[in-house]
């Protein structure tokens, strides 16, 4: 497992202000266009190629930093249904549905049509369309509705990544509805940086989670501090 509290020198707090981020359109158009069909990894090397080299704006997908340890954790859950809060154009959906088994689902929750039909288009690039579903719609609407409408017993892995201001909400529906058991775990990016201190401060203080912080830096960005937030829940 990834040192979850590596500690980061030079690293510029708070980072600078940014408000415009890469078109997430030109990253799957260059990942079609230069990763191998089928080939998931290819297709994520080429999406993270394009944010450390080629976007003129940031790209704000998880990237192959987080990614790592996204990845370690994937591999000890093993999970047989996984979902993320906001897809943006598909890269998380990719990174964890590879490791997927077979016969698992990943639900890739997205609310903008746009980053839903992205999503679709790189999945199907890496060849994962069997394993992952894209749900368009708000994901506060869709929890509640997984256990009834999609039949979902439990969430072995969630990825909140939609919005920092959405994470509390989201963790909260899962708990409401059931989903959540015991070994379950949930991830949550960006919780330094743009923050999400009430989601942290919920988590860390339930009794029924045992959280850990991945300290590191935004994607693509090694100068601005950031982190993932890893919370198991005990039951």
């Amino acid at each position: 497992m990834a040192n979850a509290e590596k500690q980061n020198a030079e690293l510029i707090w708070p980072p600078p202000d940014e408000r415009e981020f890469e078109n997430p359109s030109l990253i799957v158009e260059y990942a079609e266009k230069n990763a191998k069909k089928g080939d998931p990894n290819d297709v994520l090397k080429a999406a993270d190629y394009y944010g450390w080299n080629l976007g003129k704006l940031r790209s704000i997908a998880i990237g192959d930093v987080k990614g790592k340890f996204v990845d370690e954790v994937v591999q000890d859950v093993n999970p047989t249904v996984a979902l993320e809060c906001g897809a943006w154009f598909g890269y998380s959906a990719v990174r964890i549905a590879r490791l997927m088994k077979p016969g698992s689902c990943f639900y890739s929750l997205e609310i903008d049509p746009i980053c839903a039909k992205l999503t679709e288009r790189l999945v199907k690039h890496a060849g994962l369309s069997d394993k992952v579903k894209v749900v368009l719609s708000d994901a506060h609407e869709v929890i509640p509705q997984l256990r009834d409408k999609y039949k979902i017993e439990k969430i072995d892995l969630a990825l909140l990544d939609n919005g920092c201001k959405h994470y509390k909400g989201n963790l909260i529906e899962m708990l409401d509805a059931g989903l959540l058991q015991k070994g379950s775990v949930v991830l949550s990016d960006n919780v330094l940086y743009p923050a999400a201190n009430d989601y942290r401060e919920f988590v860390q203080s339930h009794k029924r989670f045992e959280s850990t912080l991945f300290d590191t830096h935004l994607q693509y960005t090694p100068n601005v501090r950031d982190g993932m937030e890893k919370s198991t829940y005990l039951g």
